[in-house]
Protein backbone atom coordinates (compact mmCIF):
# COMPACT_ATOMS: atom_id res chain seq x y z
CA UNK A 1 0.00 0.00 0.00
CA UNK A 2 2.78 2.44 1.00
CA UNK A 3 4.65 1.70 -2.32
CA UNK A 4 1.14 1.89 -3.91
CA UNK A 5 0.49 5.19 -2.69
CA UNK A 6 4.02 6.36 -3.89
CA UNK A 7 2.94 5.36 -6.67
CA UNK A 8 -0.26 7.46 -7.53
CA UNK A 9 1.53 10.30 -5.59
CA UNK A 10 4.58 10.12 -8.30
CA UNK A 11 2.22 9.66 -11.05
CA UNK A 12 0.16 12.86 -10.37
CA UNK A 13 3.47 14.72 -9.70
CA UNK A 14 4.67 13.66 -12.75
CA UNK A 15 1.44 14.46 -15.10
CA UNK A 16 1.26 17.97 -13.31
CA UNK A 17 5.05 18.71 -14.13
CA UNK A 18 4.32 17.48 -17.78
CA UNK A 19 1.31 19.82 -18.03
CA UNK A 20 3.77 22.79 -16.78
CA UNK A 21 6.58 22.01 -19.20
CA UNK A 22 4.11 21.57 -22.58
CA UNK A 23 2.39 24.85 -21.31
CA UNK A 24 5.97 26.59 -21.50
CA UNK A 25 6.88 24.77 -24.63
CA UNK A 26 3.86 26.65 -26.00
CA UNK A 27 4.85 29.98 -24.71
CA UNK A 28 8.29 29.15 -26.05
CA UNK A 29 6.95 28.50 -29.68
CA UNK A 30 5.14 31.28 -30.05
CA UNK A 31 7.83 33.45 -28.78
CA UNK A 32 10.11 31.61 -31.04
CA UNK A 33 7.89 31.83 -34.15
CA UNK A 34 8.04 35.62 -33.83
CA UNK A 35 11.92 36.01 -32.87
CA UNK A 36 13.50 33.00 -34.22
CA UNK A 37 16.77 32.81 -33.56
CA UNK A 38 16.52 35.21 -29.52
CA UNK A 39 17.97 33.35 -26.86
CA UNK A 40 16.04 31.88 -24.16
CA UNK A 41 16.89 34.88 -21.76
CA UNK A 42 15.30 37.17 -24.13
CA UNK A 43 12.34 34.79 -24.96
CA UNK A 44 11.83 34.90 -21.09
CA UNK A 45 11.12 38.30 -20.97
CA UNK A 46 8.57 38.07 -23.73
CA UNK A 47 5.65 37.66 -21.72
CA UNK A 48 2.15 39.70 -21.76
CA UNK A 49 3.39 41.69 -18.78
CA UNK A 50 7.05 42.43 -20.08
CA UNK A 51 5.39 43.74 -23.43
CA UNK A 52 3.07 46.08 -21.76
CA UNK A 53 5.57 47.68 -19.93
CA UNK A 54 8.10 47.75 -23.33
CA UNK A 55 5.38 49.30 -25.38
CA UNK A 56 4.76 51.73 -22.01
CA UNK A 57 8.34 52.33 -21.84
CA UNK A 58 8.87 53.18 -25.79
CA UNK A 59 5.57 55.62 -25.66
CA UNK A 60 7.19 57.59 -22.79
CA UNK A 61 10.58 57.28 -25.14
CA UNK A 62 8.11 59.09 -27.87
CA UNK A 63 6.98 61.57 -25.63
CA UNK A 64 10.16 62.79 -24.61
CA UNK A 65 11.22 63.16 -28.09
CA UNK A 66 8.68 64.71 -28.97
CA UNK A 67 9.09 67.36 -26.00
CA UNK A 68 12.51 67.31 -26.27
CA UNK A 69 11.68 68.43 -30.59
CA UNK A 70 9.08 70.96 -29.69
CA UNK A 71 11.62 72.75 -26.71
CA UNK A 72 14.42 72.77 -29.84
CA UNK A 73 11.96 74.45 -31.60
CA UNK A 74 10.95 77.14 -29.92
CA UNK A 75 14.33 78.12 -28.56
CA UNK A 76 15.28 78.48 -32.39
CA UNK A 77 12.20 80.65 -33.11
CA UNK A 78 12.57 82.72 -29.81
CA UNK A 79 15.91 83.50 -31.03
CA UNK A 80 14.89 84.64 -34.36
CA UNK A 81 12.49 86.26 -33.18
CA UNK A 82 15.02 88.01 -30.73
CA UNK A 83 17.36 88.78 -33.68
CA UNK A 84 14.86 90.13 -35.65
CA UNK A 85 13.37 92.64 -32.98
CA UNK A 86 17.00 93.68 -32.61
CA UNK A 87 17.88 94.00 -35.95
CA UNK A 88 14.54 96.27 -36.42
CA UNK A 89 15.15 98.27 -33.02
CA UNK A 90 18.94 98.84 -34.36
CA UNK A 91 17.77 99.96 -37.56
CA UNK A 92 14.71 102.43 -35.94
CA UNK A 93 17.36 103.88 -33.55
CA UNK A 94 20.23 104.69 -36.61
CA UNK A 95 19.72 108.17 -37.20
CA UNK A 96 18.53 108.87 -40.99
CA UNK A 97 21.16 110.65 -42.57
CA UNK A 98 20.15 113.11 -44.96
CA UNK A 99 22.89 113.74 -47.47
CA UNK A 100 21.69 116.74 -50.01
CA UNK A 101 24.64 119.42 -50.54
CA UNK A 102 22.45 121.55 -48.05
CA UNK A 103 22.69 119.13 -45.04
CA UNK A 104 26.45 118.66 -45.79
CA UNK A 105 26.77 122.45 -45.72
CA UNK A 106 24.87 122.84 -42.48
CA UNK A 107 26.65 119.98 -40.74
CA UNK A 108 29.98 121.75 -41.63
CA UNK A 109 28.76 125.02 -40.65
CA UNK A 110 31.29 126.77 -37.82
CA UNK A 111 30.32 129.32 -35.03
CA UNK A 112 30.31 131.92 -37.22
CA UNK A 113 28.34 130.96 -40.16
CA UNK A 114 25.02 132.11 -40.48
CA UNK A 115 21.87 130.90 -41.91
CA UNK A 116 19.01 132.36 -43.41
CA UNK A 117 16.15 130.25 -45.22
CA UNK A 118 12.90 130.71 -46.95
CA UNK A 119 9.47 127.73 -47.61
CA UNK A 120 7.01 128.19 -50.55
CA UNK A 121 4.14 126.41 -52.03
CA UNK A 122 6.43 126.09 -55.35
CA UNK A 123 9.83 125.29 -53.50
CA UNK A 124 12.69 126.44 -50.76
CA UNK A 125 16.38 127.52 -50.45
CA UNK A 126 18.42 128.85 -48.16
CA UNK A 127 21.68 130.44 -47.85
CA UNK A 128 24.68 130.02 -45.54
CA UNK A 129 27.11 132.95 -45.18
CA UNK A 130 29.72 135.04 -42.62
CA UNK A 131 29.41 138.26 -41.74
CA UNK A 132 33.91 139.17 -41.45
CA UNK A 133 33.32 143.04 -41.30
CA UNK A 134 31.58 146.15 -40.81
CA UNK A 135 30.91 145.92 -44.53
CA UNK A 136 31.79 142.96 -45.74
CA UNK A 137 30.12 139.41 -46.22
CA UNK A 138 32.35 136.13 -46.94
CA UNK A 139 31.83 132.35 -47.24
CA UNK A 140 28.22 132.88 -49.38
CA UNK A 141 26.40 129.50 -50.18
CA UNK A 142 22.84 129.14 -51.59
CA UNK A 143 20.54 126.50 -52.40
CA UNK A 144 17.37 125.79 -54.30
CA UNK A 145 15.10 123.58 -54.23
CA UNK A 146 11.90 123.37 -56.51
CA UNK A 147 8.99 121.66 -55.09
CA UNK A 148 5.55 122.45 -57.33
CA UNK A 149 6.83 121.06 -60.33
CA UNK A 150 4.82 123.45 -62.46
CA UNK A 151 7.86 123.90 -64.93
CA UNK A 152 9.11 126.66 -63.42
CA UNK A 153 12.46 126.68 -61.63
CA UNK A 154 13.45 128.30 -58.47
CA UNK A 155 16.23 130.36 -57.80
CA UNK A 156 18.17 131.73 -54.60
CA UNK A 157 20.02 134.61 -53.98
CA UNK A 158 21.54 136.82 -50.72
CA UNK A 159 20.21 140.07 -50.07
CA UNK A 160 21.78 142.69 -47.80
CA UNK A 161 21.20 145.93 -46.15
CA UNK A 162 23.10 148.57 -46.06
CA UNK A 163 23.38 151.23 -43.11
CA UNK A 164 21.96 154.16 -45.81
CA UNK A 165 19.07 152.01 -46.92
CA UNK A 166 20.67 150.22 -49.73
CA UNK A 167 19.32 147.12 -50.93
CA UNK A 168 21.85 144.93 -53.03
CA UNK A 169 21.14 141.70 -54.17
CA UNK A 170 24.20 139.46 -53.97
CA UNK A 171 25.88 137.45 -57.29
CA UNK A 172 26.13 134.01 -55.70
CA UNK A 173 22.86 132.50 -57.11
CA UNK A 174 21.80 128.92 -57.15
CA UNK A 175 19.42 127.00 -59.18
CA UNK A 176 17.39 124.02 -58.32
CA UNK A 177 17.77 120.94 -60.05
CA UNK A 178 14.68 120.20 -61.53
CA UNK A 179 11.38 119.23 -60.00
CA UNK A 180 12.20 117.48 -56.91
CA UNK A 181 15.76 116.79 -58.44
CA UNK A 182 18.16 117.92 -55.74
CA UNK A 183 19.33 120.84 -54.34
CA UNK A 184 21.22 122.96 -56.27
CA UNK A 185 23.47 124.78 -55.27
CA UNK A 186 26.22 127.40 -55.54
CA UNK A 187 29.24 129.00 -53.85
CA UNK A 188 30.31 132.35 -53.91
CA UNK A 189 33.41 134.75 -53.01
CA UNK A 190 32.80 137.55 -50.78
CA UNK A 191 30.30 140.62 -50.86
CA UNK A 192 31.71 143.80 -50.62
CA UNK A 193 29.42 147.19 -51.37
CA UNK A 194 31.16 150.50 -50.67
CA UNK A 195 28.56 152.59 -52.25
CA UNK A 196 26.37 150.89 -49.53
CA UNK A 197 28.50 151.71 -47.08
CA UNK A 198 27.86 149.65 -43.53
CA UNK A 199 26.15 146.45 -43.83
CA UNK A 200 23.08 145.68 -41.29
CA UNK A 201 21.46 142.80 -42.41
CA UNK A 202 21.37 139.85 -44.63
CA UNK A 203 19.05 137.21 -45.70
CA UNK A 204 18.02 135.00 -48.21
CA UNK A 205 15.39 135.34 -51.00
CA UNK A 206 13.93 132.25 -52.30
CA UNK A 207 11.81 133.15 -55.82
CA UNK A 208 9.79 130.88 -58.36
CA UNK A 209 11.03 131.76 -62.21
CA UNK A 210 7.42 132.15 -63.70
CA UNK A 211 6.28 134.27 -65.83
CA UNK A 212 6.52 138.40 -65.03
CA UNK A 213 7.86 139.30 -61.99
CA UNK A 214 9.47 135.97 -60.49
CA UNK A 215 7.15 134.86 -56.91
CA UNK A 216 9.58 135.50 -54.16
CA UNK A 217 9.72 134.59 -50.44
CA UNK A 218 12.27 136.04 -48.07
CA UNK A 219 13.89 134.27 -45.09
CA UNK A 220 14.98 136.16 -41.54
CA UNK A 221 17.12 138.85 -41.87
CA UNK A 222 20.11 137.96 -40.01
CA UNK A 223 22.27 141.39 -38.11
CA UNK A 224 25.52 142.20 -38.55
CA UNK A 225 27.50 141.99 -35.12
CA UNK A 226 30.55 143.81 -36.06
Amino acid sequence: MTYESSGIAETDFTGNRRREIHAAEQRNSVALSCFPGESMRALRLLTPQNRTTMRRSGMRRTIRGGEERMRKSWLLTTLAATLLLSTTQAAQAQPQTDTSAAAVRAQQASSDDVHSGADADFGSGGAWFKFTGDSTIDSIWTYANDLSCDGNSVHTRLEVGHYNGVVAIDDTEAWSEGCWGGTGHAEGGPYSHTVGGLIVWARVIVCNDDWGDDTCVRGPKRYNPH
